[in-house]
């Protein structure tokens, strides 16, 4: 576990290029300001922002936030997203990044469970315990920067109590979300949750417009307008995504394109190659050295994939 310092040269957009998680989770607290256009991309791994001062409209899986100080979000693995960040003020926030097997063993990812299930990622400070969250960070990153006895151990104690609470509040708020989210077109949102559930099956824009009862020009239209990404990159991220896990889990690479849709095999390798820089064999080999080493040792190492 480590603490990044609020600077340039340690900032999130940074972080994201070295595309590598090592510990079970991990601590930015970060002010900075660029003028470098972040794209639409995705972690394998759960991500939580406490968003502290700026100007910043968060993007997630079709919902856009204008984000307000004190704001919680939660960003599930796999959730396609994009901060739109304006350069007239410095960018506050306090991210985590975890391991999803981490929390999951653990039986604490209710709150990321929640969001991909409703589509709705955040939770305004109104909805949580501000006076119960800030000292918990404070203490877990003093821990962190600490090495003298225990500090590990009660860096973990306090990381985990903090992720109980978090869930806690967002079932707490699960029945209210719906109300207090930014609205999306309703069309768009089925269509979102008929992919995610669909990935096997065709999902051409013809089948979509006839699964749906629309004009394909206006659904290809609407969907971009209201995600800010093109209905075929949508489909091509997730397809990906869950290639990997499939090829990860020790499934093949031909047989996971197909069971993802791919109907081509070479269309989905250069696809493959070029989200995350090596051939499905390779990544499936470091996959498994990196899981090895954390089962063993409580560490990971994960890639994180950009859209191109």
């Amino acid at each position: 576990m480590k603490s990044a310092a609020a600077n340039r040269e340690n900032s999130e957009m940074q972080a994201d290029k070295r595309g590598y998680l090592e510990e079970s989770f991990r601590l930015f607290h970060l002010r900075d300001r660029s003028e470098k256009e972040i794209p639409y991309h995705y972690h394998d791994f759960h991500k939580v922002i406490l968003f502290l001062g700026g100007d910043v409209l968060y993007r997630i899986e079709g919902r856009s936030y204008r984000l307000k100080e004190g704001d919680l979000i939660l960003v599930p693995e796999g959730a396609i997203h994009q901060p739109v960040i304006s350069t007239k003020a410095d960018y506050s926030r306090i991210i985590f990044w975890i391991r999803s097997e981490y929390i999951g063993a653990k039986n604490i990812d209710q709150g990321f469970r929640i969001c991909k299930n409703k589509n709705e990622y955040l939770l305004s400070k109104e909805r949580y315990d501000s006076t119960i969250l800030m000292p918990m960070i404070s203490n877990l990153e003093q821990a962190m920067g600490r090495k003298d006895y225990g500090s590990e151990v009660l860096s973990e104690a306090i990381f985990l109590q903090m992720m109980v609470m978090i869930s806690r509040w967002f079932i707490q708020s699960e029945s209210a979300m719906d109300k207090l989210s930014p609205p999306i077109d309703e069309t768009v949102n089925n269509i979102l949750l008929y992919i995610n559930s669909h990935l096997s099956e065709d999902l051409s824009t013809n089948r979509l417009s006839e699964q749906f009862y629309l004009s394909k020009s206006w659904m290809m239209h609407q969907f971009k307008a209201e995600t800010g990404y093109t209905i075929h990159q949508y489909i091509l991220q997730k397809r990906l995504g869950r290639a990997a896990k499939l090829i990860i889990d020790g499934e093949n690479a031909e047989t996971a394109a197909m069971a993802c849709g791919f109907s081509d095999y070479s269309t989905f390798l250069r696809a493959f190659r070029k989200i995350y820089g090596v051939s499905p064999r390779e990544f499936a080999r470091r996959k498994r050295t990196v899981n090895r080493t954390w089962q063993d040792m409580n560490t990971d190492a994960t890639a994180i994939s950009y859209m191109e």
